[in-house]
């Protein structure tokens, strides 16, 4: 069943108002017609079960079957901090982390970064891959991304909670998380490096703005797939502190 993310003043006396994007996926992509069935999030904390009755241009008149408030997804929040990769890996990053929960996405340029930037079609793309993911994987709320920034002036734009266990993946370190993670966090920021890895430089920054370096293991994975595996791997390990 697909999933369609709202505002509260989209959705009116049993129309839902629709932008062309979304009308366009649902009737000529997923083929909605009436008599289907549609999940309607509506600002993030409300679930809506509806069945079609009829649709003109850009709208759904619906039939409400049900109802849920919504919890998050994650009981911890968690934010990934991505070092822009080369190529279009940056899509298929945001694909695999929104479908394990991730909330906000951090695109950074660090010292090994060959990418600099992205055009307006790549970030359109990595947008609508997050939204594609967050409905695939029936998640609460669709993940917000900020703007690509360099590691040098991140911690001057965005304000991290100080409460939040913040964690940089760095291939030189040999802590472990049972090293690190005595108590369940609150919140989780996680920072991956690109192709090459973080440099000395970097870590330093990370390091002074409270990031703690930790290891993977003795595998060097590919950055396209380290997040997605620092965030299995966190979830692994938190889940042994609650026994």
């Amino acid at each position: 069943m697909q999933r369609l993310f709202i505002s509260s003043k989209d959705f009116a006396n049993n129309v839902i108002s629709l932008n062309k994007e979304q009308f366009h996926h649902l009737v000529n992509v997923c083929r909605l017609k009436p008599k289907n069935k549609l999940e309607v999030v509506v600002n993030n904390t409300r679930l809506i079960l509806v069945k079609i009755k009829h649709i003109d241009l850009n709208q759904f008149h619906v039939d409400i079957l049900d109802q849920w408030s919504l919890n998050t997804s994650r009981q911890i929040p968690i934010q990934l901090m991505q070092s822009l990769p080369k190529q279009d890996k940056l899509t298929d990053i945001c694909r695999t982390c929104t479908e394990v929960g991730v909330q906000k996405f951090h695109p950074i340029v660090t010292d090994f970064c060959d990418v600099k930037s992205l055009s307006d079609n790549k970030l359109k793309r990595v947008k609508m891959a997050i939204e594609s993911a967050a409905k695939q994987s029936k998640q609460s709320a669709v993940p917000t991304i900020t703007p690509i920034m360099k590691i040098t002036d991140i911690f001057d734009t965005v304000r991290f909670n100080p409460a939040s266990l913040k964690l940089v993946a760095y291939e030189n370190s040999n802590e472990s998380l049972k090293n690190i993670v005595t108590n369940i966090p609150k919140e989780v920021v996680i920072a991956i490096g690109p192709e090459g890895g973080f440099s000395e430089k970097d870590i330093d920054i990370f390091m002074e703005n409270d990031f703690i370096p930790f290891s993977l293991g003795n595998h060097i994975l590919r950055t396209e797939h380290a997040g997605f595996a620092s965030i299995c791997y966190l979830d692994g390990y938190l889940d042994s502190l609650k026994k």
